[in-house]
């Protein structure tokens, strides 16, 4: 069974063999927790840019992220520009 969760809030945490991703409901104490092998989680990482990509094209519109939200996650202004290109 799928259930939608929103997960607004996230944390992740890489070890030597996982890359696990925990999802947390806005104004609540629920979560969702994702352990993928490292592979894996690099091959979502391509699928989710590559779609990113094709919804701003579409839409041509960019997704807006505010500068403290990816400062916050130790992101650099390049690194950020960069990423999707």
């Amino acid at each position: 069974m799928t259930v939608p969760f929103p997960g607004e809030v996230f944390e992740s945490t890489l070890t030597s063999y996982f890359l696990t991703l925990t999802f947390k409901a806005p104004k609540s104490q629920e979560a969702v927790m994702v352990a993928l092998p490292l592979v894996v989680a690099k091959q979502l990482c391509m699928v989710l840019r590559r779609q990113l990509r094709q919804y701003e094209q579409t839409m041509d519109s960019p997704l807006v992220v505010p500068k403290e939200s990816y400062q916050t996650m130790g992101v650099s202004p390049e690194d950020w520009e960069n990423w999707l290109k």
